[in-house]
């Protein structure tokens, strides 16, 4: 993981960046989600995978997870 990070060129100073959204992103984390999900309405072959509100609430709830797991996550 740690080549992956030099690679990436994502040091300690990012991790703090990103953990320090942590407060903003838990906040808007529902916008977020729904305002992605409308994008992808957009488009025909994303709509046609989002069969159902179970499936697209499924899919939600799952995106908001790894969204906020992205701002407090152990990066190393």
């Amino acid at each position: 993981m740690i080549e992956k990070m030099k690679f990436l060129r994502f040091e300690h100073k990012d991790q703090q960046l990103l953990r320090d959204l942590l407060d903003l992103f838990t906040e808007h984390a529902d916008e977020i989600v729904d305002e992605f999900y409308s994008h992808l309405l957009k488009f025909e072959t994303t709509r046609t995978l989002l069969t159902s509100e179970e499936v697209s609430r499924r899919l939600k709830v799952m995106q908001k997870e790894y969204l906020l797991s992205m701002v407090r996550g152990v990066y190393d």
